[in-house]
């Protein structure tokens, strides 16, 4: 069974209504962009909180790594999901279709007339953000390997 979708004019949906809803940052772009923060000050916390127990007992050193592992990941993550976020924006500014083919199309644009800039806006404060909470969180978890446990 196919279902077929009706042209724009016969919604009463503009496209322009449809290209503005694409240019604007979802609640999904907002976390990735944000979530890094988190996740270091939870591998912080975690790292400290467990300082003394690794001190106490150093067969147990595996949990800070796994601490900045487990932190790690999921800001690497929402970095690249973030980078896919300014390249969607990019994309849609210059007229590139989902294929990355330059077509002959105009800029999408946002409600304000602007050039999906809020899109790009939030995707490259999710790089810079993500970026600089994963060279924390390696950091700090660095310290583990050269310095021991005894650094925090």
């Amino acid at each position: 069974m196919t279902t077929t979708v009706p042209p724009a004019e016969a919604t009463g949906v503009q496209a322009s209504d449809d290209q503005a809803v694409r240019c604007r940052a979802s609640l999904v772009d907002w976390i990735a962009a944000t979530a890094p923060i988190l996740l270091w000050m939870i591998h912080l916390t975690f790292e400290a909180s467990f300082a003394r127990h690794v001190d106490v007992h150093p067969s147990t050193e595996w949990l800070l790594h796994l601490g900045t592992v487990v932190t790690a990941v999921p800001t690497a993550l929402c970095l690249l999901w973030s980078w896919r976020v300014v390249q969607r924006a990019g994309d849609r500014t210059h007229g590139r279709d989902e294929a990355g083919v330059e077509a002959e199309v105009e800029a999408l644009e946002d409600d304000d007339g602007g050039d999906c800039s809020q899109l790009r806006f939030v995707g490259w404060l999710g790089v810079g953000i993500g970026a600089f909470n994963l060279l924390l969180i390696l950091w700090e978890g660095s310290y583990v390997l050269f310095l021991g446990p005894r650094a925090f």
